[in-house]
């Protein structure tokens, strides 16, 4: 693909897409309630009906972690951030067990875990792994979906780059604890940064190809 064509899918996105938005912090002054249920429903019946005469093996729903929510909505109520991290575990955890029990894989999206060593500039090593034990520990979730093709990189993945960083993670925590994914969501609209649908697809080709790449090095040195 050349310069101009990627600068051709760049300009024909939306105008608001191509701007940068100052993302809204809320605040908490009292005690944290789940009510998406019904919300949680609707996607989830949304979904299936997209699933309908589709060949799947499963189906996956993303949900956002608790120490995200907290980035975005800063504690006024909770005695200690250690409470209110709980409390928003707590919360969604109602949705998680919904997602599940709908019959679909629970997806649970913590870019803090990657970024919080670059936004916690004063941070040591230590403390940044002290932070990504908690938030795993808060969710107490057995399995890693790591991010193996960038969301926001023009630049479309090698399959057998891909299935290099699945069997890195899988070297670590084993085959059977690792799922392959995309670092976030392609349709990020409050960073600005969505890739072209072409491109998409294309990643989402490359993740496929090398998660069936890492699958045969498994199996073969199994």
């Amino acid at each position: 693909m050349s310069t101009n064509e990627l600068h051709a899918m760049y300009m024909a996105r939306p105008k608001q897409w191509r701007r940068r938005h100052r993302r809204q912090v809320g605040v908490c002054r009292g005690p944290v309630v789940y009510i998406g249920q019904r919300e949680v429903q609707q996607d989830m019946a949304t979904l299936r009906a997209a699933l309908r005469g589709q060949s799947v093996e499963e189906a996956f729903i993303t949900a956002i972690s608790p120490t995200n929510l907290a980035v975005y909505y800063t504690n006024e109520f909770y005695r200690t951030q250690e409470e209110y991290l709980i409390a928003l575990a707590d919360a969604m955890n109602e949705e998680y067990r919904a997602i599940v029990a709908g019959g679909f894989v629970l997806q649970i999206d913590d870019p803090r875990l990657v970024t919080y060593y670059d936004r916690t500039l004063d941070a040591t090593l230590g403390e940044c792994r002290t932070f990504m034990a908690h938030a795993v520990e808060v969710l107490n979730h057995a399995l890693l979906i790591p991010g193996v093709v960038s969301h926001c990189v023009m630049l479309v993945e090698h399959p057998e780059l891909v299935a290099q960083r699945i069997l890195r993670f899988a070297s670590v925590l084993g085959p059977e604890r690792v799922i392959a994914s995309a670092d976030c969501g392609f349709a990020t609209a409050a960073a600005g940064d969505e890739v072209h649908p072409d491109v998409a697809w294309a990643k989402l080709q490359a993740l496929a190809q090398g998660a069936q790449l890492a699958t045969a090095e498994l199996r073969r040195t199994a």
